[in-house]
Formats: structure tokens, sequence, C-alpha cells
């Protein structure tokens, strides 16, 4: 194997810049060992491909996938029943992941060490190629995450403010704190902006990297003069890890082609075109405990134009239809969490799907698409969850839908915040 399909460092780093005819020859070998994994060690696959009287060993290389069907969250989530995860696993050593659940459907996902250490890899590399170097601190806000032995050590580190603080608790966090690089969320940003003023500029940040949500240009703006510095986007999904990444050089958001087989598909199921907008469909390459082949993620994304003359050779796009989720500011100077919201209300029973809109500072409207069986007693299980976040002093009100509408070509937005004026505390 040489140490372009390897891991090797050197090898790894130059996949970027390779020849796209090589990566899709290295995207080809890793689909072939995959479809040949699921369908003979995952009980899901060997139905799927069963009835898509496709034979594994007929799967040759990427041009093969569009003989598979595409599957949704929904179809994935039900797969459970059958077997998900390859036969003869030990759960007990692997890292155990659940998608966020933004389109209101939650995925369970397994990876082994090296598996899940291989996707951290790209992500490290898509953000040293965004500006990171080894003796950087980045500061993380966000949920916990585990640290290697290279952060132990001193490389790349970074620190690790937790998303879910009260806000004075978590703007006392981040200030106390010294770091180059900030990483979160926009939504997560935007709350803070007010507060950061000249004091944030005054830190002299490299890089702000933001993901997990749609980064609008205005809030772009508005976090670059406050930082005075640029912001970078990454475009993930727990399911995958890291898709794409915005590119420094050329603007464009290359997809991330050695970790992921990436088609933008038009209604018809045929190939998005240069300039095409279409719905995304991911074959992970380096998932082969819960394989996911041609796992259409819930997005539309549109096709870069034309290239752009950068020395990345990945794939691109350049533009993304994503999660976008809002944090809800709420009277006294309090702040609800959307993750808070979105993982109440997908556990709950008879919710088959939901949308969160704060219609004032103290009221908050929950949209429910029932299950069937849906009651009174759902209703109000739901209100009290709701309530119990949210706190004293906020009226929540649950409205049943038979359907929840659905922008054209986007999703729903599923926390929506009021943007009127709020009393801080």
């Amino acid at each position: 194997m040489s140490g372009f399909d390897g891991l090797s460092w050197a090898g790894f780093l130059r996949r970027p810049f390779a020849a796209p005819e090589r990566v899709r020859e290295y995207q080809d070998r890793r689909v072939q060992a995959l479809a040949r994994q699921a369908a003979a060690r995952v009980p899901f696959y060997r139905r799927w491909f069963r009835e898509a009287g496709v034979r594994a060993e007929e799967i040759g290389g990427v041009a093969d996938l569009k003989r598979l069907p595409v599957l949704n969250k929904t179809e994935y989530a039900r797969g459970k029943a059958e077997g998900l995860v390859a036969e003869g696993t030990d759960e007990r050593r692997c890292f155990e992941l659940y998608s966020s659940g933004t389109t209101g459907e939650r995925v369970r996902i397994l990876r082994t060490r090296a598996e899940e250490y291989t996707l951290y890899a790209h992500r490290l590399r898509a953000q040293m190629l965004s500006g990171l170097r080894p003796w950087d601190v980045r500061l993380r806000i966000g949920l916990p995450g585990h640290k290697t032995r290279a952060h132990r050590l001193g490389v790349f580190r970074f620190e690790f403010v937790n998303e879910e603080l009260p806000f004075e608790a978590l703007r006392a966090e981040v200030f106390g704190k010294h770091f180059d690089i900030l990483g979160a969320k926009p939504g997560l940003i935007e709350l803070l902006l007010p507060d950061w003023g000249e004091r944030l500029r005054g830190m002299k940040l490299k890089r702000v990297f933001t993901g997990a949500e749609l980064l609008t240009g205005d809030l772009r703006r508005r976090i670059e003069e406050a930082a005075g510095c640029r912001v970078v986007d990454f475009y993930g999904a727990m399911e995958v890890n890291l898709m794409a990444w915005e590119c420094v050089r050329c603007g464009l958001y290359h997809f991330c082609d050695d970790g992921v087989c990436a088609e933008v598909l038009r209604e018809d199921g045929s190939e998005a075109g240069p300039g095409e907008a279409g719905r995304l469909v991911v074959t992970p390459l380096h998932s082969f405990i819960t394989p996911m082949i041609r796992y259409e993620i819930g997005d539309v994304v549109r096709r870069a134009a034309g290239p752009r003359g950068c020395a990345i050779r990945f794939s691109t796009i350049d533009r993304i239809e994503g999660r976008t989720i809002d944090y809800l500011p709420l009277p006294g100077g309090r702040w609800l969490s959307p993750i808070r919201l979105i993982e109440t209300l997908q556990n709950t029973p008879g919710v088959r799907r939901y949308q969160v809109v704060q219609t004032a500072a103290a009221e908050i409207e929950v949209r429910v698409e029932p299950e069937e069986g849906f009651g009174e007693e759902h209703a109000g299980r739901v209100r009290r969850s709701v309530e119990e976040l949210a706190g004293e002093g906020v009226r929540v009100q649950v409205r049943v839908a038979e359907r929840i509408a659905r922008p054209p070509g986007r999703k729903v937005k599923l926390v929506e915040a009021w943007r009127g004026e709020v009393q801080r505390g």
C-alpha cells in the first residue's frame, strides 16, 4: 500500500493537492471494500442489496453506486430492527455517537478507535489548510469532547467551554482563557457578539472556525468585524464528521474527497452539473462498523460553477442550505440552547417531527407533526418538557399540525428564536 493510499502523514497531507483521477482511484477502492463488508456483515445492508437486485461484488467503485437506492434518515433509522452494526463487533470497544436530530430523526453511529481517529485526522488537516499551526491554542465552545495524546503533549492544543453554561458563566469562561483560534457554532457566536465589542478584537485572534449550523453572509461579516480576522466555515455531520470546508485560497467549499464520496442530485436522481443545486447524498469511506451507503443528509448544496485555479483539487460546492437553529433569548438575560430542546423533543413518544418557534420574549410555540395515537397526554408531556427547560415566566403552547410547512429546497428551521428586545440581566 502506497503512502497515498495509507495514513502516512506524507501521503495523507498530499491528497488534497493530488490529481482528481488519483483521488477517484482511492475512492473506488474504498467503495468496493465498503460494499463487500456491508453486504457480508451488516443485516440491514444484506437485505438492502438483495432488494436492489445487486451483488456487492458488482460494486467496483463510485460509478456503480448509482445502481443502489438512496437512503434517507427515516429509512436508515428503521433498519435498526434488522441490525445496522457489523456482526461480530464488540460495541463496548467502540465510540458511540448520535446525530443531532435536527431533521427530527436521530441516528446512532458506532466507530472503532481507528475509524474515529481517521476522521479526526481529516478535520485536523482541513484546519491546518485553513491556518491552524501546531503551536496554536484553540478554544472550542460546544459539548464535551476527548483529548488525544498529541493534545496532552502540547501539540494542536485546545481549551473547552461547555455551551450549556448560563450566559454570564459562559462569557466569564471565554474571557478567562487565552487562545489563538475560536471554534463555535455561528448562532452561539451571534449570542456573544453584543458583549464582546473591543474585547474580542484585543485578543488578536488568527481565525474563527464555525460549523454545525448555517453561516449567513451578514453574520460572517459581523463576526469578522468584531474579531478582526477571517472566519472559516466547516461543513460536517455527526454521521460523517467532516464533509467539506471553506477554502482560504479560493473561497469555495472543498469536499473531503478522501473521507466521503459526495453526490449532488437533482430531483430526478441524476447528478447536478456545475452551478446547479441538489440534495446531498454521501457515502463515508471510513465507516465500516456502521456503514452508510448513499445516505441522504437532508441538506441542499450547489455545485461550484467552475474551477478557480486552486492548488487544492478536491471537488467543490459554493453554497450550503443546511441546518439553521437559534439560541432563544429569555427574560432576565437567560438563554436556552437549541440543542437542549432538540435532545428533549426528539425522544418524546408520539412526535414524528417538530418545530419550536419563539413568538415573543416569554412565549414559545411547539409545532408537532404527530404519529398515530398522539393525544392530550403526549401534548402535555411536550409542553411540560419545554416549560422545564425554559423556566419560570415563559408560556409554552403546543400546536398539532398534520404537516409542518417546509420552505422549497430547504430544511425546516427547527428552532426559531424571537429577535425583539429582551431585558438583559
